[in-house]
């Protein structure tokens, strides 16, 4: 049977190389082929997942890592675009306050930022998120999918094989994919037993 792998996702499923990180555990015993970049919003998961559309037929799994809804989508990152890790980001409103306190006279951050203040609205963007969730789940079909999420965000489209890891597994947070070791191997074991 095919044992290749296709991991679209933000940072908690992006390979930084680290040794202890779930993902590096995965591609020692598994072909991967890992689209994941840190800070992307769900409609470059999409863009992820699309990219790959005629070739899907080349894995017997696909690992969506799913994101903040409340991430806003932009071409360019006004910090983040020469990054190695988060070349591809979008905003989020604790990034944006945090750069834009480290530059205060910058206008682009401070425009994002007073974006996020003063007219972001949750519910659209939460609505948003699901309609992408929904195109993701058409894509993918009947394939054999592990969809994960982070941020404790609801299952509200009926995704199969969908779970919240830190409430399934109890992780702890640190610096590798945002887990400590102890949870980055209880994700990889998570995730192996479901291959």
């Amino acid at each position: 049977m095919n044992n290749r792998i296709l991991i679209c996702g933000d940072s908690f499923s992006a390979d930084f190389k680290h040794p202890d990180s779930w993902v590096t555990f995965l591609s020692a015993e598994y072909l991967v082929d890992n689209l994941s970049c840190a800070g992307i919003s769900e409609y470059k998961i999409l863009q992820q997942l699309k990219s790959k559309v005629t070739q899907l037929d080349r894995y017997s799994t696909v690992i969506v890592s799913h994101t903040s809804p409340n991430r806003v989508h932009i071409k360019t990152h006004p910090v983040h675009s020469k990054s190695k890790t988060h070349f591809d980001a979008d905003l989020i409103f604790s990034d944006t306050v945090y750069h834009h306190e480290q530059n205060p006279a910058d206008i682009v951050l401070e425009t994002a930022k007073n974006y996020f203040v003063h007219i972001f609205d949750e519910n659209y963007y939460q609505e948003i998120y699901y309609l992408i969730q929904e195109k993701i789940k058409t894509i993918l079909g009947n394939r054999k999918v592990i969809h994960l999420d982070n941020f404790h965000v609801p299952n509200n489209i009926g995704l199969k094989n969908y779970t919240c890891l830190p409430k399934r597994l109890n992780l702890s947070d640190g610096h590798i994919n945002h887990y400590d070791i102890k949870s980055n191997i209880r994700i990889f074991e998570f995730v192996k037993a479901q291959l």
